[in-house]
């Protein structure tokens, strides 16, 4: 009888007897094994224990959230805070608010009211639709913000206000629709949906009121009396006031208002939106009609803390002249060095003559191969016919023909037709009789931009004044800050300010007045770090570049930024334009939080437009921004691997100069720069492969830039 052999398959044994590094290293993916606690014993919790643990958690969250709600309780209680926004023209804000109220008139756009009905105060703001600023104020302090729909508008004005109000933050929101007795019931049905559906876009909400008559206004009245405000995570985490009197005392700025968010540290500074930081003189808080100075406590966070000031941004001291004269002339530098040092041509000569290079290797070619070579020796140079080719090259360059100026321009403005797309975003050209080594003067040669020399940058003055600390670390500690004053205690705050502001508050007093706490450095110039994502349309808008003008939101703050756009990463890469998400630096106020930012850019008849939103991410003065300039050559002659280049020079001292500089090309070939030609910008170069006659050949250079100082927007 026939047996069929096995079925089974055997597998080739496993020959190697264990991992290497490289495949540990892959297996990792660049994670770092947490080192252990020694003999650090331990300690687990048992059941009852993880049952108390729990218990005291839930116990503190009930007494936070008591603590908060007793904020409105009672007649004595703080009033909440309402924005009325009608989302078009046609809305009769003023009617609303008489009829939730039970007013005839409504008399300021600020007013405070009390219904007894609740046992709660109501203050009410009703910024105008056509001050756009004024309307994003009004929702940033609000505890409820009212939605009053036109039942017959369009929603073309609308959106753009509830996007910037989404961005910036808000608390509660109420959509309401008014007057829709004028509509059938059908009309009427399909018109709340609309509504809904395009409020749900923004804040999603459960219903959308219908305000008609009294009964309706009650019910609107009654939900917001019943309802805790959730309030705004930024906002929360420091103390505001919205004043009810502002007034002059003794030379000083007198502020009377409730507190509200975060407690007051007296030893902080105050925001006044408009006008700047300032320092609190006193502060004293009312209780029965009797007035009580307020004594601050101790500052917890010390000033110098050792912790905190791990950055030296001290520079090192000046050269002296003689060194500064010899930098100027050992050519650009490269990775930090010089490689081509005129005053040490001997040494260097000496030392590579005993260097095993590869054949036919010239003494400028041996003194630019100091750490790496771009070629390969095995079958670039050691070719006996390529060693013939090159002789040939030789002669050729030797018999070299220079046109006149009219035939070099000619020349030159027919390579720049041809190449109407950039291919680098960064390439800059060079005008006839230009001097490369005065124009770029200020950059150097990387082959990595991870060996940046830090302590060879000239830093500004600004710079240098900025200050430096853990931003990390110091978030968590100043965030539980100490305070001195309690929300829901009425206080007068004396603030040491320009008395005009009295008078200015006094003139637009249906607008606002809010005085901000800050935290410790927030008052302090850093080099800041916002995230910057682009909202605007690319192809309809104007492009925006790096230091254009723009209006930079900042939780309780406007500034007047010239941003620098970059990557994320420590050493940046410099975007001259904002065309995708990155990071935008700046010199301004230090800011603790996740505080959200609105980027604005005002048009040509003034009105703010939104072209980025993001929210603070860092201060880190360590972080370089790297502006990459491109310089482009034509290859004239192409000889295998070596090739003729010009358009890129325009005289040999700048070909001299920029000699250490590896060169590119498009289509991923390296090399260098091997002999000048002529005296016209025409040099040799030789590279790793042959190169294709329609490839363009590049040198790229790096300098840091540094960012500008904000300014508060007035």
């Amino acid at each position: 009888m026939h047996s069929h052999r096995s079925s089974k398959k055997s597998q080739k044994p496993f020959k190697s007897k264990h991992a290497s590094k490289g495949s540990i290293k892959a297996l990792n993916k660049g994670k770092i094994e947490k080192a252990s606690a020694g003999n650090k014993a331990v300690k687990t919790m048992g059941k009852w224990d993880r049952r108390n643990q729990k218990d005291q958690i839930r116990a503190a969250k009930m007494v936070e959230l008591a603590t908060d709600r007793k904020l409105f309780d009672g007649k004595s209680g703080a009033p909440k805070i309402v924005t009325v926004v009608g989302m078009s023209e046609d809305v009769d804000v003023n009617g609303l608010v008489c009829k939730m109220m039970g007013l005839e008139s409504l008399q300021s756009k600020i007013s405070t009211h009390e219904v007894e009905r609740f046992k709660q105060k109501f203050t009410v703001i009703t910024p105008s639709l056509d001050n756009f600023l004024e309307v994003l104020d009004a929702a940033r302090i609000a505890d409820f913000v009212i939605l009053a729909f036109s039942p017959v508008a369009a929603f073309n004005d609308s959106e753009y206000i509830l996007k910037c109000v989404a961005e910036q933050g808000v608390s509660n929101v109420i959509s309401v629709v008014t007057e829709t007795g004028m509509l059938t019931d059908k009309k009427r049905v399909e018109r709340i949906d609309e509504i809904k559906t395009f409020s749900d876009y923004f804040f999603p909400q459960d219903k959308i009121f219908d305000i008609e008559n009294a009964t309706d206004c009650a019910n609107l009245v009654r939900n917001i009396a019943q309802k805790f405000p959730k309030g705004v995570n930024w906002r929360d985490q420091r103390a505001f006031v919205l004043a009810d009197n502002v007034q002059e005392v003794d030379g000083q700025v007198c502020v009377s208002g409730v507190v509200r968010g975060k407690g007051f540290n007296l030893l902080r500074t105050v925001h006044l939106p408009g006008y700047g930081d300032f320092k609190i003189a006193k502060a004293e808080v009312l209780k029965h009609g009797q007035a009580e100075l307020v004594i601050p406590g101790e500052d917890v966070l010390a000033k110098n803390d050792g912790d905190d000031e791990d950055m030296d941004m001290e520079e090192d001291d000046v050269m002296e002249e003689e060194e500064e004269i010899q930098d100027q002339q050992l050519g650009v530098k490269v990775d930090g060095h010089h490689y081509f040092p005129d005053t040490a041509r001997e040494a260097m000569q000496e030392k590579y003559a005993k260097r095993r290079v590869p054949k036919g290797t010239s003494e400028q070619q041996a003194k630019w191969l100091i750490d790496e070579t771009l070629i390969n020796s095995d079958d670039e140079f050691e070719d006996e016919q390529m060693e013939e080719d090159e002789v040939d090259m030789d002669a050729e360059d030797g018999a070299h023909v220079e046109f006149d100026m009219d035939e070099e321009t000619r020349q030159l403005e027919e390579y720049k037709s041809l190449r109407e797309e950039l291919d680098f975003p960064d390439e800059v050209e060079l005008k006839p009789g230009e001097s490369a080594k005065e124009r770029f003067a200020k950059y150097r040669g990387m082959k990595s931009l991870r060996n940046w020399d830090a302590s060879q940058d000239d830093y500004p003055e600004e710079y240098k004044n900025c200050v430096t600390f853990n931003y990390n670390a110091m978030k968590n500690r100043v965030l539980k800050d100490s305070t001195d004053l309690q929300p829901g205690q009425y206080v007068k705050l004396y603030i040491e300010a320009p008395v005009s502001i009295v008078s200015e508050a006094q003139e637009h007093a249906d607008s606002p007045f809010v005085v901000y706490g800050l935290h410790k450095y927030e008052s302090d110039q850093a080099v800041c770090h916002v995230t910057m994502n682009p909202c605007f349309d690319q192809e309809e808008t104007a492009p925006i570049k790096s230091k254009d003008e723009l209006i930079l939101q900042l939780g309780p703050r406007r500034l007047v930024v010239n941003p620098l756009y970059g990557t994320e990463s420590t050493i940046a890469k410099f975007d001259r334009f904002l065309t995708r998400p990155c990071m935008a630096t700046y010199i301004g106020p230090a800011t603790f939080g996740n505080v959200p930012a609105l980027w604005f850019r005002k048009s040509e008849n003034g009105a703010m437009e939104l072209v980025g939103t993001g929210s603070f991410d860092s201060t880190d003065p360590r972080k370089m921004l790297i502006k990459r300039a491109v310089l482009t050559g034509h290859p004239f002659k192409i000889h295998k691997k070596l090739v003729t280049i010009r358009y890129m020079f325009f005289n040999p001292e700048d070909i001299n100069w920029f000699k250490a500089v590896p060169l590119f090309t498009k289509m991923g070939r390296s090399g260098f720069i091997k002999m000048s030609l002529g005296t016209h910008g025409y040099m040799k170069a030789t590279f790793d492969q042959h190169l294709n006659g329609m490839d363009t050949v590049a040198m790229a250079l790096y300098k840091r830039v540094w960012p500008r100082v904000a300014r508060e927007l007035e």
